[in-house]
């Protein structure tokens, strides 16, 4: 399919006529970005046209959307040009703004240069996106101080203990990175210097930017400074995890919490996603809505393991009330113990430093999970 149309439907008929006649065109009404995110699924059109009755905001947040899950995607948007509304669009991705009583003749000359312009861009994605190939798990959690990043860096040492020098933990909290602190690393190389190099990086020479850890783990490590994430953009996680995914069995993302574009971004080449809370009811509401959030935004084919936190703490919930909640049954429950912050004030893995406490055992389980068919799956606790 050629165009897609976006929008109230309004001036639907008048927008049709002006296309050329031999594509097949699709109008959405009412529009929202998970409606158009399906019509985009169901007919891999070359052109997304936002009509010009769509509320602007919601506009841009589509074409926001588009332009970081379909970049190979051409979006024009009908409005009343404003040097404010050029700047905004360009920030979002979109190739051409036109306004919105523009006559048959100028709709149909913009609409075939941006289908020209999508058919160029459509070869070039093709050819430079990274066929993805090694099992990307992704680390989610919808707030802070839940322990995402103590099973990240352990899940990605336990899977580099089971499949050799093969694994890569990618640190996509850009702001307040942990995994060089937790692994006791000191990278000469990190996002930062990806984002600087002029050459574009390919499977091969991405692996120059990554840091070795004694346990035969890779790290790709945020920057040392806030301030030296301003030039990283999201298309360089998604393009770089995919580079990752053609040269490593398992790469490992650790991400910032919430859901940010670089969140989105990061888990766009996403097999497995690993969801982390702990054992309270307000992070398991948390948890809840923020699944749902993935949901709204198409993000369904990964697959999904919940891992509850300090499962064993007696605050007045159950596990099960917890799962009731969230909507899922645990994979893996994870008991409360003091190597945690012992390990991650010492720079050492729970594997390296404790070998055979329960919390060790319960990681080495939690890839071994990982590893299994996607309908073995079961809860394991060890106490």
């Amino acid at each position: 399919m050629s165009f897609l149309l976006a929008g109230p439907g309004a001036h639907e008929r008048r927008i049709r006529s002006a296309l050329p006649s031999d594509q097949y065109q699709v109008a959405l009404c009412p529009t929202t970005s998970s409606e158009v995110m399906e019509g985009i699924a169901n007919h891999d059109p070359l052109v997304v046209i936002l009509g010009p009755d769509l509320d602007k905001e919601t506009a841009f947040g589509i074409a926001d959307t588009i332009d970081l899950r379909h970049p190979e995607v051409v979006v024009v948007l009908m409005a009343q040009p404003t040097d404010e509304i050029f700047s905004r669009a360009a920030r979002s991705g979109i190739r051409e703004v036109i306004a919105g009583d523009s006559n048959e003749e100028l709709l149909r000359t913009s609409a075939a240069a941006a289908l020209e312009a999508a058919r160029r861009r459509r070869n070039k994605f093709v050819s430079a996106v990274p066929n993805a190939t090694g099992r990307v798990l992704a680390v989610l959690a919808p707030k802070g101080g839940v322990g995402k990043t103590t099973v990240s860096t352990n899940l990605a040492v336990g899977l580099a203990q089971q499949d050799g020098e093969r694994t890569v933990i990618v640190d996509c909290d850009l702001l307040f990175g942990d995994v060089s602190t937790a692994l006791l690393l000191n990278p000469e190389q990190t996002w930062y210097d990806i984002a600087q190099s002029l050459a574009v990086p390919n499977s091969t020479t991405v692996k120059a930017f990554l840091t070795s850890h004694s346990s035969g783990l890779y790290a790709l490590c945020a920057p040392e400074s806030p301030l030296k994430t301003e030039g990283i953009s999201p298309r360089h996680l998604e393009d770089t995890i995919g580079l990752l995914a053609q040269e490593f069995a398992n790469v490992v993302v650790d991400t910032a919490a919430g859901l940010d574009i670089n969140t989105i971004a990061a888990i766009k080449h996403a097999t497995d996603i690993a969801l982390v809370c702990g054992s309270e009811r307000a992070g398991a509401e948390s948890l809840r809505r923020y699944i749902s959030a993935l949901d709204e935004l198409g993000i369904t084919e990964a697959r999904r393991f919940f891992v509850l936190n300090r499962a064993d703490a007696k605050v007045g919930i159950t596990n099960g009330e917890i799962a009731e909640i969230v909507g899922m049954e645990p994979s893996v429950l994870l008991p409360s113990d003091r190597v945690v912050p012992l390990a991650m004030n010492q720079g050492l893995p729970i594997q390296t430093l404790a070998p055979r406490s329960g919390i060790a055992k319960a990681f080495r389980q939690l890839a071994e999970v990982v590893f299994d068919e996607p309908t073995d799956r079961y809860a394991r606790y060890i106490s």
